[in-house]
């Protein structure tokens, strides 16, 4: 857990972790763009900077690790067939 580490970041780490999380949500579909999938993917940031990677691939690769993928359903409208003309009418 990052808590029990006690890392130490100088300002370029956490520009360059900042930059990662940037790019990696933006490489996300926007129905993956989620807060839960922002939080997993700070969370993996910070977990691989305390274990020391600092390569900006490494750590985006790492940063993407676990996402949840939200699949959404799209109701198919019915349709009513109304007929303005008596002829048509059954």
């Amino acid at each position: 857990m990052l808590r029990d580490t006690g890392v130490v970041l100088n300002p370029e780490e956490l520009a360059l972790l900042g930059n990662v999380f940037d790019q990696a949500m933006a490489s996300l579909p926007s129905a993956m763009r989620t807060r839960a999938n922002g939080s997993e993917i700070a969370k993996n940031i910070l977990e691989s900077a305390a274990a020391g990677e600092r390569d900006p691939i490494e750590l985006e690769l790492a940063a993407t690790m676990n996402l949840t993928v939200v699949v959404r359903t799209v109701a198919v409208p019915t349709v009513t067939r109304r007929y303005a003309h008596p002829a048509f009418a059954r």
